[in-house]
C-alpha cells in the first residue's frame, strides 16, 4: 500500500503526524482479546499483520456443547426409523486452528426399552464420518454415550453434523451433545 503523501500545509498542521512520529506510534504489544467493540483510547497505531486470540470458548480445555430440550417431554430431536437424520450442524474452525477433539458426549433415550441406535459425527463437507456412537440395548432413561475415537478430522473450515438413527421400535431422543478438547 503506497504512503499518504501530506502537503507542507499538512505537515505543519498539529492534527498530522511526521513520517518519524507515526513510525514511533506504531505499537508492539499484544493485540487485545476479542470483545465489545470499542475505538480504544491508545494513541498507537497496530500493524497490519497483528493476530487476535482465539475466544476462550475455542482453546484448549473448552469444549462446543448444544442442549436441545425444550422441556423433559418434548426433546428437540427426535428420530424415527433406520435411515440418518441431521440433529444439528455447526460450523469446525479445524484441527489447525483449534486442536484435535478428545470425546464425545451425547445425552440420549429410547423411549422402548432394548431397542438399538446409532448416532454419528459426520463432516458434512468432506464426507467423512469422523466418530460413530452405538448403542444395543438403549435404556428408556437419558444416559451419557460418548467415545474418544475420532478419524478423519479436517484440518480447515468444515460444516459438522450429528446425526442419528434407530432400529426396533420406538424413537431416538437426542437431548445434548458435547465436543470435547484438552
Amino acid at each position: 500500500m503506497p504512503r499518504t503523501k501530506f502537503t507542507e500545509d499538512q505537515a505543519k498542521d498539529a492534527d498530522y503526524l511526521s513520517e518519524q512520529e507515526f513510525a514511533d506510534s506504531k505499537s508492539d504489544a499484544n493485540p487485545q482479546p476479542l470483545g465489545t467493540a470499542s475505538p480504544g483510547t491508545s494513541p498507537s497505531i497496530s500493524r497490519e499483520d497483528h493476530v487476535h486470540p482465539l475466544p476462550e470458548e475455542l482453546v484448549a480445555g473448552k469444549k462446543f456443547s448444544f442442549v436441545f430440550d425444550t422441556d423433559e417431554s418434548k426433546p428437540y430431536f427426535e428420530k424415527y426409523g433406520s435411515s440418518w437424520q441431521v440433529a444439528c450442524s455447526f460450523r469446525f474452525p479445524g484441527t489447525d486452528v483449534i486442536g484435535t477433539p478428545t470425546g464425545l458426549k451425547v445425552i440420549a433415550r429410547k423411549n422402548a426399552p432394548g431397542a438399538s441406535f446409532d448416532i454419528r459425527l459426520l463432516d458434512y463437507t468432506n464426507v467423512a464420518v469422523l466418530a460413530s456412537i452405538s448403542e444395543s440395548n438403549s435404556q428408556t432413561v437419558k444416559q451419557v454415550y460418548s467415545t474418544t475415537s475420532f478419524s478423519n478430522l479436517p484440518a480447515g473450515e468444515a460444516i459438522l453434523e450429528i446425526q442419528g438413527k434407530e432400529s426396533g421400535s420406538g424413537r431416538l431422543e437426542i437431548h445434548a451433545v458435547e465436543l470435547l478438547f484438552e
